[in-house]
């Protein structure tokens, strides 16, 4: 079933819309469906806030698949 999130808890929301919107572009050029841009976009920005500061969300592909299978698991 999905969870309704990480298990990290969150410590700051600094530049996770701007994390959001960047993953999703990065994921639709990199040829996902809709519906995996969403996810993938929506995991970057909930990974991104367990970190502190607006480069927080700055992260390797693989990191955001792996957040992206512990959020939708």
């Amino acid at each position: 079933g999905r969870r309704a999130g990480l298990s990290e808890p969150g410590v700051d929301s600094t530049g996770a819309g701007d994390t959001f919107n960047s993953s999703f572009l990065y994921a639709t050029l990199h040829g996902y469906c809709l519906e995996d841009c969403a996810k993938f976009a929506n995991a970057a920005a909930a990974r991104s806030v367990t970190r502190m500061g607006p480069r927080g969300g700055a992260a390797k592909e693989a990191d955001v698949l792996a957040a992206m299978k512990e959020f939708y698991r």
